[in-house]
């Protein structure tokens, strides 16, 4: 037994056990297709067994003819192959391939033409010999090759993720492959490389199986590695006992060398493989250090919008993601809302809890790759869930979405798009994002407790603020009450003395317009503090006909004299005989007052400050209130969260974010709808609330502002 005959033997049986096992797990008419071109390969390393074992020169012959009727057949499937991979439509050359493929077999089979002798080389191989028909035949064999290469190629470059990346494997899977068979033609035409090349199409087929059914694939440059690795050390592995029995006939040394070789082979192949490796890999491990030290790491943060800025901003850069995002359930709506993103040109702004997607996630509670899911999906009858879920990560542009979970409850979860650099999601690198979703979900509920912490505490110190109010204005108006009584008793009899009549008229005039100016004054003072009480009460809870003028007149005593502190222009535009909603007026106060403060801030560092406050009739069933400023505006990324709670617009010791929210439970309480409108930043910003108009009775009706 000489070399082409082992290495013929082994790539028969090597591709036959690919063959079966592909068959065994194909799902897909591309699998099926990739089991029977491995089955041809191995029809044709049998073919050359049978070469190498003849012992005479027409048994060679008809050997030769049978190899090359399977020889034929593998380029038309690795055509069929890319013909399915690439999703080409035009079925012609397809067709051409297969009746040239048929043509060629029967002319090699039947005649002479193409092969008709053979001839000893290498003192042992009956090697055929190529003529002109045989040449003409291997020139339609490379035009059939080079058009799938080119189909593979031009796909390639439109593809993304773990489909671009099995694209790769194959190209470069199928060079190796094609080159070593085509090594063996070389000996037909003069040319004397011994046949041993054809050994590489057993690698070929190994990487191409891997990348057709493997979903998180390695990068090839780690393929390549190993290979490059791996060719040397089995070289040396197999050469040198071939050498010493081949060439100084010391078979018994050969044999001894080559059990010696095969046993300390496989350590030298991984020292060199960890070696190579870890080289390549080194950025690799850095980046998944520095993500499994940031999920540490950020559970010491405090504030859930620079939480979520953060790791977005760490996984963006470490990454180099082209798109990066972060939702976060509602639990008042049941959806998944987006909290922060990378790109501005975000169409999916809320998900269902019901969509398969997030159903998915529940399920499995690891992160998702959408090349994982296509796959799933063209190997799952076209599974209309698995359809839904390619469709939302497309529209999300997710390569891999990774679900943030505590206790079996899915807080949200994090978009990951493509890579820029290139790489790929390894088995490794997910793992560690796994472990940094649940991490983050630490972190996100961490936040949410302290803020809650936070708003009860805020909410005792209203109610202690609302107490000492209610106490303060109730000894402010015990000594105005005595101040008006007497200033009454001065007006109403001491200047009707008659020793008062002698004095001039001037002086006595003046008298009585100071006393009078005096009693305006403490009226003024007795209704600001009967606003200061009522607004103390926060309200009954209970809903009634209410009309919005009056709690309006309650509002403007109490903001005056901050308008007037803070030279604001304060504009009122109020239609006349508004009717009634339902609502409760001291709640309506704190609704004006919340916009009107929120406005004195956006407009305190202008120099010409507005605020146009407006409540007219939109329609035959709406009121509508518009708050209008000329101050610094809403950025379009939170126009739609500023009636969340901890939103805010201000600095982070300015404001809690919790006025607005106080708006929206009220405003949702008086069953109406609250939204805000601006061009963006330093343009201004409109706070807008629109009521149902009242038609019931006009009696009071139960209706608790639910917590």
């Amino acid at each position: 037994m000489n070399l082409f005959t082992t290495i013929s033997i082994f790539l028969s049986i090597s591709c036959f056990i690919l063959s079966l096992g592909t068959f065994v797990f194909s799902r897909n008419k591309t699998q099926r297709i990739w089991a029977l071109f491995n089955a041809d390969v191995g029809l044709w390393g049998l073919g050359l067994f049978f070469v190498s074992i003849s012992k005479s020169a027409e048994a060679a012959l008809w050997s030769w003819k049978f190899a090359h009727v399977a020889v034929l057949f593998i380029p038309i499937l690795f055509y069929h192959v890319a013909f399915h991979f690439c999703n080409l439509k035009n079925k012609n050359f397809l067709i051409f391939s297969y009746a040239q493929g048929l043509f060629f077999a029967l002319s090699v089979l039947f005649s002479n033409q193409i092969i008709n002798s053979t001839r000893m080389l290498f003192n042992s191989i009956f090697y055929y010999v190529g003529n002109l028909n045989y040449a003409f035949m291997l020139l339609i064999w490379s035009v059939v090759v080079l058009k799938a290469f080119m189909s593979f190629y031009k796909a390639e470059s439109g593809l993304s993720g773990i489909k671009k990346r099995q694209g790769k494997y194959l190209i470069y899977g199928s060079m190796l492959g094609f080159w070593g068979g085509c090594m063996t033609i070389l000996p037909a035409y003069g040319l004397l490389i011994y046949p041993i090349w054809h050994g590489a199409t057993v690698i070929y087929a190994l990487i191409a199986t891997y990348a057709i059914f493997r979903y998180q694939l390695l990068d090839i440059k780690i393929v390549l590695s190993r290979l490059a690795v791996f060719i040397p050390v089995y070289a040396i592995v197999l050469g040198i006992p071939f050498l010493l029995g081949y060439k100084y006939n010391y078979w018994k040394l050969s044999l001894w060398a080559m059990l010696l070789f095969a046993t300390i082979g496989p350590f030298i192949y991984l020292y060199f493989q960890r070696k190579t490796e870890k080289a390549l890999l080194q950025e690799e491990r850095r980046i998944q250090d520095l993500l499994s030290r940031a999920s540490i790491g950020m559970r010491t943060i405090r504030s859930l919008p620079k939480l979520l800025e953060l790791i977005v901003d760490i996984l963006a850069k470490s990454l180099r993601l082209d798109n990066a995002a972060i939702y976060l359930h509602d639990s008042e709506n049941n959806y998944y809302v987006l909290k922060v993103s990378r790109r501005d040109n975000v169409n999916c702004m809320k998900i269902e809890s019901r969509d398969p997607l997030i159903r998915r996630l529940d399920e499995t509670r690891f992160p998702i790759v959408c090349e994982e899911v296509k796959l799933l999906f063209e190997s799952h009858n076209k599974d209309e869930n698995l359809q839904e879920i390619v469709r939302q990560m497309t529209e999300l542009q997710a390569s891999v979405i990774v679900p943030a979970i505590i206790e079996n409850i899915l807080l949200g979860f994090i978009i990951l798009g493509e890579r820029n650099d290139s790489r790929t999601y390894s088995t490794d690198l997910i793992n560690v994002l796994s472990v940094l979703g649940n991490q983050a979900a630490l972190a996100i509920e961490n936040c949410r407790y302290i803020l809650r912490v936070q708003e009860e505490g805020l909410a005792e110190r209203m109610t202690s603020l609302d107490h000492m109010a209610s106490s303060m204005a109730h000894e402010i108006d015990n000594p105005m009450h005595i101040i008006r009584t007497s200033l009454s008793f001065v007006k109403d009899f001491l200047l009707k003395d008659v020793r008062v009549s002698f004095l001039p008229a001037e002086i006595k005039n003046d008298f009585e317009e100071a006393i009078q100016r005096s009693l305006q004054a403490g009226d003024r003072v007795s209704g600001m503090i009967k606003a200061i009480l009522d607004y103390s009460q926060m309200g009954t809870g209970k809903l009634e006909s209410i009309r919005i003028n009056e709690a309006l007149e309650g509002f403007l005593l109490l903001i005056q004299p901050q308008i007037k502190t803070e030279k604001v222009q304060l504009t009122t535009e109020i239609e006349k005989d508004l009717p009634l909603v339902l609502g409760d007026r001291v709640q309506m106060e704190e609704i004006f007052m919340n916009f009107v403060r929120n406005s004195l801030h956006a407009v305190k560092r202008n120099e010409e400050k507005k605020i146009v406050l407006r409540i007219f009739k939109k329609n035959e069933n709406t009121i509508r209130v518009e708050c209008t400023d000329n101050g610094y505006g809403i950025p379009k990324e939170i126009i739609n969260d500023i009636f969340l709670s901890s939103m805010t617009t201000k600095g982070s010791s300015e404001g809690t974010g919790l006025g607005l929210y106080r708006v929206r439970k009220i405003v949702d309480l008086f069953r109406g709808k609250v939204w805000a409108e601006s061009e963006g930043k330093g343009k201004g910003a409109t706070l807008i609330v629109e009521l149902p108009i009242y038609e019931g009775p006009k009696n009071n009706m139960n209706g608790r502002e639910k917590s």
